[in-house]
């Protein structure tokens, strides 16, 4: 596919790859050496970069850089979006992405995948937009066991539990 290559060429035309972190090859202005690492912090943590009048995040163009494509979602495999380290990166969908998430701030049982419901703890997991139920259990934790089976068996190697 000639489009991949053209694009992977000009990403490691104007970057080098240095263990999880992109820099520059070519200077884009006259504020930016070559060498320096390319790009700054947005507002939700992800390093982007400002390359040929656009705007890209950084985990992104090093998964171009090594696989000559850019899949629609780019998973960080530890959840560490700042580890931008190409063993921690791989091409996902929208929903393997949302298996990989961390347990939500708002989570009042302490369990991920696991809710109150009347007076017993729920197992619920959503998986490609349709709710998975697991029962409803006495204790919390027999409750979070469970959902970590069944976010095993569900999401594969996409499960994360915390």
């Amino acid at each position: 596919m000639i489009g991949l290559n053209v694009f992977r060429d000009a990403v490691r035309t104007a970057f080098t790859y240095d263990d999880g972190v992109l820099r520059w090859r070519v200077s884009p202005s006259r504020n930016v050496k070559i060498g320096d690492p390319a790009g700054s912090p947005n507002q939700r943590g992800y390093l982007q970069i400002q390359w040929n009048r656009k705007l890209f995040v950084a985990h992104k163009l090093i998964f171009a850089y090594h696989h000559g494509w850019t899949p629609p979602i780019v998973d960080h495999i530890d959840g560490d979006i700042s580890n931008n380290k190409i063993e921690n990166l791989r091409a996902a969908t929208v929903s393997e992405n949302q298996c990989n998430a961390k347990r939500r701030s708002n989570n009042s049982s302490g369990y991920k995948n696991v809710r109150k419901h009347g007076r017993k703890w729920q197992v619920c997991i959503i998986k490609d937009g349709r709710r998975h139920y697991y029962g409803c259990y006495e204790d919390p934790q027999e409750a979070a066991i469970i959902a970590q089976r069944a976010r095993e068996k569900l999401h594969g190697t996409f499960a994360r539990h915390a």
